[in-house]
């Protein structure tokens, strides 16, 4: 990573300013606790939800988001730090004095137009007071109150450069990796509900001599109605379940939950085909 110039707040304060990489190591630590916070809490609320599945899945991140927001803004108010601001002994002030309740919130709210693109994180590295876009919004800074020398230095620049290369990775993850790996996991669900519904129509042939015609005659041979056509809306799109059954055999088809709607289906030989 390249050297950061000292270069204090102002002459008269002499106050020194964070830099790049103790503010992306503290901001790491931050969002840390909070990812962490999500993915626990995710597992307790929906323990039988697979991570990949909607609409379990799709506001919880937006959610802890808030959370954030709310934990950057508090903790960055009337002279408190957040915990990687005080494990780097950094501080957000404005005019050498601590940040006021609303500033705070309005700096929190802009964090999502600083993410764009991360062009407003990055921003801090050039500018001459080290600003992201949300601190030139409400004009603060972020200072250091602890010397940055020797080992200290260069272990928090090292671990810098390990959070940027996770967020490249995070990234990638989100723009090319990911979408194909949750289409690929929506299928495969969706191939474990159609077998759970041959195993139904298994069962409903043997108690009533027939096959079901839809769902709801499925639900009805299983030991929990209510909860079976629950996961079967987080596994397949409901709307398209086509049941065709004769005195040889059956078949069901439906579509799956990812993007392109991916068809599957499965007879009575347990047959599993996509389209």
């Amino acid at each position: 990573m390249p050297e950061e110039k000292e270069v204090p707040t102002t002459e008269e304060e002499g106050l020194e300013l964070a830099g790049f990489s103790e503010r992306v190591v503290a901001f790491f630590i931050d969002a840390g606790m909070f990812v962490a916070g999500y993915l626990l809490s995710f597992r307790l609320v929906f323990p039988r939800y697979p991570w990949v599945l909607k609409p379990a899945m799709s506001a919880w991140p937006y959610l802890w988001a808030g959370l954030f927001l709310v934990y950057q803004a508090f903790f960055c108010s009337e002279g408190r730090v957040s915990l990687g601001k005080k494990l780097l002994g950094l501080r957000v002030v404005q005019d050498g004095e601590g940040l006021s309740l609303g500033r705070a919130v309005c700096r929190s709210i802009l964090y999502p137009v600083s993410g764009i693109l991360g062009l407003g994180f990055l921003w801090a590295f050039f500018s001459r007071g080290r600003q992201c876009w949300h601190d030139m919004a409400v004009g603060s800074v972020v200072i250091r109150e602890r010397p940055f020398q020797g080992g200290r230095r260069l272990s928090v620049r090292c671990g810098a450069c390990a959070c940027l290369l996770a967020l490249a990775g995070w990234g990638m993850w989100t723009a090319v990796w990911g979408p194909r790996y949750h289409r690929i996991m929506m299928v495969a669900y969706a191939k474990v509900g159609l077998k759970e519904m041959a195993q139904l129509q298994r069962l409903h042939r043997q108690q009533k001599a027939h096959y079901a015609d839809d769902v709801f005659g499925l639900a009805e041979a299983s030991v929990d109605p209510n909860g079976f056509l629950a996961d079967m809306g987080n596994l397949l799109d409901m709307k398209s379940l086509v049941f065709a059954n004769s005195e040889q055999g059956f078949s069901i088809v439906a579509r799956a939950l990812d993007e392109q709607h991916t068809v599957v289906r499965i007879s009575g030989d347990e047959k599993v085909l996509q389209e």
